[in-house]
């Protein structure tokens, strides 16, 4: 948890800082949907930046600048996702494609929520240590810099 200097508990203005960051940078579908691949690259540089940075913060102003980094990224990644579906989805079944992309979003939320026992494990194998969320940042980042290539094979 973060805390400030007196102790208490501070989430909700990571949240609003990370959710301010995410509203602007997905507010911009528009244009995007012009240069996917660019948009995507930069998106999936950026969140391979974020989540190792993630790491080096002790602070509650560290962690935002630093999940600010990240929720760039996502916000980028997601914006461009979504406009490259939209551009695909054939206009006579867009909702069922449209859907298709909303499951596949939502899922992939869903799937990370059972993470939750194997990232306390590792926390509890060694405590104090945090090997847990050191294990999924390294492996966010691990997993964004896999796609690169998978980029390259999209007609953008």
């Amino acid at each position: 948890h973060i805390r400030d200097a007196h102790g208490m508990l501070q989430p909700a203005e990571f949240v609003k800082l990370s959710a301010m960051l995410r509203y602007t940078t997905t507010g911009q579908n528009g244009p995007l949907s012009l240069h996917f691949v660019t948009i995507t690259t930069i998106a999936v540089l950026t969140i391979a930046v974020g989540c190792p940075l993630l790491l080096l913060g002790r602070d509650l102003l560290s962690l935002a600048l630093y999940g600010s980094v990240l929720g760039a990224g996502m916000g980028l990644f997601l914006t461009a996702n979504w406009a490259q579906a939209n551009r695909l989805a054939p206009a006579a079944e867009a909702g069922k494609y449209l859907g298709f992309t909303n499951l596949a979003t939502a899922g992939a939320g869903a799937l990370a929520r059972l993470e939750g026992p194997f990232i306390d494990a590792l926390n509890n194998a060694q405590p104090g240590a945090w090997l847990g969320y050191t294990a999924l940042f390294l492996f966010g980042a691990l997993c964004a810099l896999a796609s690169l290539p998978l980029l390259r094979k999209i007609d953008g």
